[in-house]
């Protein structure tokens, strides 16, 4: 695909794990990643920036060539990282056309990218605290 036609192009792409949800903006820039209003570099939570950073380093060849602009909210900070990746994920492979080289890569960053998890958690049940913990018995 030319250069010009990706001048103007801009994707809206969503990620979704568990309760969290994220919507990512990709478009034309100079490779900055920004985290709910966060660069990748200065997240606050440090487990998530250096997975980031990870994902970031093997989408190399094409996350220099856009700005990613990712708003996530609900669930837990993992899940937020989580969600945050398949939205990133989904809209880079579609800003550069369901490339196969782009799939390749986001296939072995993690087999879940284009996809998604389909697992949630599992309702609380009667008679305990949780969805399969049950209040202790007593006989005596």
């Amino acid at each position: 695909m030319s250069e010009s036609s990706l001048e103007n192009k801009v994707v809206v792409s969503s990620g979704k794990r568990k309760k969290a949800v994220a919507r990512a903006i990709i478009k034309p820039g100079a490779g900055r990643f920004l985290i709910n209003g966060y660069p990748m570099e200065l997240h606050p939570n440090m487990q998530v920036r250096s997975q980031l950073k990870v994902l970031y380093e093997a989408l190399r060849p094409y996350s220099d060539k856009v700005d990613v602009e990712v708003t996530s909210s609900g669930g837990g900070y993992m899940g937020q990282y989580q969600a945050s990746v398949y939205a990133i994920s989904r809209g880079i492979y579609q800003y550069f056309n369901n490339d196969d080289r782009v799939k390749q890569v986001l296939l072995e960053f993690d087999p879940h990218a284009l996809s998604g998890d389909p697992r949630e958690k599992e309702p609380k049940k009667f008679g305990g605290k949780g969805a399969r913990r049950r209040f202790q018995k007593s006989y005596r």
